[in-house]
């Protein structure tokens, strides 16, 4: 890995001019202009053959056959709530319409879904909210709690909480197990912010502030300590948004020796990224030599793309995801986001992603920082996930749970046998 290039220095209006300067203070600002950037001889996480080495072992145990049988129950699930309910079990195709005589009856009294609206109903009508609740009478403390509920509405509205919450009891109901991940979303189609550089008021240099910061606050051309914001230089930086997603089972993977989801030491989040996607947001480096693909080859992606193209009048071989029942024939490649929990090896844990199944890329970002350690502490300064995991009905020592319409499977396919039979 090639460590960064030397960013060229901010124009100067009214400077001395060029070489002006001994060696010894223009190697001291190059050194405060260049502080942010790490060693790559020091920095764990520019290693990337052990980055590689991390995500072919997790991978390995996160993807084996034993979500493979949990894969089968929330692909049925589906189906079923779907109106798809003759079908069978196929070892080599998934899940397929039983062979019946032209003229046989295949009724369908869809209480897998009665099921489902009834209890998701009552989850809508309850609404969560957020208290914040003082822990002593200190005006501090109590300043801070007011202030937090004040601007929850307004978080609230911003994460777009009631279609999340209502994705998130369709999963929670059907699957079994439902996830909420929080990020902040830094693309820059919510709008760019220009933060000004600093005009020195002695010599008239531009700076960034992050060199008067690391110069203690003064110019290092002059040594002046006043300084005015810049009407005209600056960086263009995006707004972003606070974004909260509530991924269904397919999108999130961890070790199914696992007990619990405190317990796994990594977590995965999937997504497929189409070719036009990647070429606009990561760095020509990253993907000018990916293999791109039209179907993934990792079989909960294949399941995840072929959601969309599911009705009750489609096939549903193509829909488990062998022979891809997908909308789109776009190029695009699989992304493996790696959150490895903090450990011996990692102390501060790692964040990763991964372009590619075959031969993986490790993908380079400076904002967000990947691969990096967790950029999310706790009060006390402990690193955590940003995700929230909930199951409907709890099965000790396993991390997924039992969905509201799994007991009801049999009982639905009964009722539909006895409507055929009278047809």
């Amino acid at each position: 890995m090639s460590p960064s290039p030397t960013p060229a220095f901010p124009p100067s209006q009214a400077g001395p001019p060029p070489g002006a300067f001994g060696p010894a203070i223009l190697d001291a600002l190059k050194a405060a202009y260049r502080g942010g950037v790490p060693d790559m001889a020091t920095d764990p996480y520019a290693d990337e053959k052990k980055l590689l080495d991390l995500h072919e072992q997790c991978r390995e145990d996160a993807f084996n056959e034993t979500r493979y049988l949990m894969e089968r129950i929330w692909w049925r699930n589906l189906l079923y709530f779907l109106n798809r309910h003759w079908i069978k079990w196929d070892r080599t195709r998934g899940w397929v319409d039983k062979r019946l005589k032209p003229w046989m009856p295949r009724p369908v009294t869809n209480k897998v879904k009665e099921t489902h609206d009834a209890i998701a109903s009552v989850f809508a009508s309850v609404r969560l909210d957020n208290r914040a609740v003082p822990i002593n009478q200190s005006p501090k403390y109590l300043t801070t709690a007011d202030i937090a509920n004040r601007i929850e509405p307004f978080v609230q509205a911003e994460h777009e909480m009631p279609r999340v919450m209502r994705e998130f009891d369709f999963n929670l109901l059907l699957y079994g197990t439902a996830h909420l991940w929080s990020w902040w979303d830094a693309r820059r189609e919510h709008g760019l912010l220009l933060v000004p550089w600093d005009v020195c008021d002695q010599c008239q240099s531009v700076l960034k502030p992050e060199i008067v910061q690391k110069n203690e606050n003064r110019c290092p051309m002059c040594g002046g300590d006043q300084f005015t914001a810049s009407k005209t230089d600056g960086d263009e930086i995006p707004k972003g948004k606070g974004t909260t997603d509530a991924p269904t089972p397919f999108e999130i993977a961890a070790p199914m020796s696992a007990p619990s989801w405190d317990a796994a030491p990594y977590v995965y989040r999937l997504r497929w990224r189409t070719k036009r996607w990647v070429e606009n947001h990561y760095d020509r480096s990253v993907w000018a030599t990916l293999a791109w693909e039209t179907t993934p080859t990792e079989r909960s992606l294949q399941l995840l793309r072929s959601i969309p193209s599911q009705t009750d009048l489609g096939a549903a071989q193509a829909g488990y995801g062998y022979g891809g029942s997908v909308l789109s024939t776009e190029e695009g490649i699989s992304e493996y986001e790696l959150w490895y929990k903090p450990c011996e090896a990692w102390p501060e844990g790692v964040v990763a992603r991964y372009l590619g199944e075959t031969h993986p890329v490790v993908v380079l970002s400076d904002e967000p920082r990947f691969p990096g350690p967790f950029p999310f502490q706790t009060s006390k300064g402990q690193p955590y996930l940003p995700m929230a995991t909930a199951t409907y009905r709890h099965v000790s020592s396993r991390l997924y749970g039992e969905g509201a319409v799994d007991p009801i499977i049999d009982k639905q396919n009964q009722l539909n046998r006895l409507d055929a039979l009278m047809e």
